[in-house]
């Protein structure tokens, strides 16, 4: 579902048009750093329920193509409800694989928008478009750091801290055998049957259930049958605490 699909009528136009109001815009980020299904969500919606921080929301991931135009034109609000309403059509209370509640403004990762693939990361390719995303949410909303999370970058954060030398990282932790088994059992409901949330936020899994021979070999990986998605999460999760260490 793209986001032109949600916006309410009167379409105010693309961000590209107003790049020129917000790409000298100055952002502080926070990132918190962890694996996935280490915590970090909890942790994310405890400090964004404080208000000290801009944070990246669902709406901000699907509609990320207007967000500054429909700030603009006094128009978030009503793209918001555009969202709420798109969200209860395909009866989506919680995320799926957990029971995290979905609304318009559940924090959210910025992996989805600064690279269009399954493990999107902060690197070179992917920092002029991670730069314009803190611009734009620092832009629609009010002068606070900018609280991320992206978990894929648990592998790349002494690069992150080169790069942006003045940001600041909080790290979760939580035992790797809970989070194998958070992982696994995460992926085998991704890919068991499509995710709508999911697919809403991420194009490279929705495209994935338009491809039938690519779909049965990523299930087949991870059933238990095979035993391959549990030394995958194995492997992944060993090199994520040695990069650590």
């Amino acid at each position: 579902m793209a986001a032109d699909a949600i916006m309410p009528a009167g379409d105010v136009g693309s961000d590209h048009e107003y790049s020129h109001v917000f790409s000298e815009v100055a952002f502080e980020p926070v990132f918190i750093i962890g694996d996935h299904r280490s915590g970090t969500t909890v942790l994310y919606q405890l400090l964004a329920s404080t208000g000290a921080f801009n944070i990246i929301t669902a709406y901000d991931v699907v509609c990320y193509q207007h967000i500054v135009a429909n700030h603009l034109a006094g128009r978030s609000a009503q793209a918001r409800q555009a969202l709420a309403t798109r969200f209860a059509e395909l009866g989506l209370a919680n995320r799926g694989i957990d029971n995290v509640a979905v609304t318009p403004d559940s924090p959210e990762e910025y992996g989805f928008i600064i690279e269009y693939s399954g493990r999107p990361q902060l690197r070179p390719e992917t920092q002029a478009k991670f730069v314009e995303v803190c611009q734009k949410i620092r832009f629609t909303g009010r002068d606070r750091p900018v609280l991320l999370k992206s978990p894929w970058d648990v592998l790349t954060f002494a690069y992150v801290k080169a790069e942006f030398p003045r940001s600041k990282f909080i790290f979760m932790h939580r035992h790797p055998l809970d989070i194998m088994n958070s992982q696994l059992a995460a992926v085998r409901s991704l890919f068991a049957r499509r995710n709508e949330y999911v697919a809403m936020l991420s194009p490279w899994y929705r495209e994935l259930f338009d491809r039938p021979a690519a779909l049965r070999i990523t299930r087949a990986a991870s059933t238990p049958r095979f035993g391959l998605g549990a030394a995958i999460v194995g492997r992944h999760v060993g090199k994520v605490t040695n990069y650590y260490l």
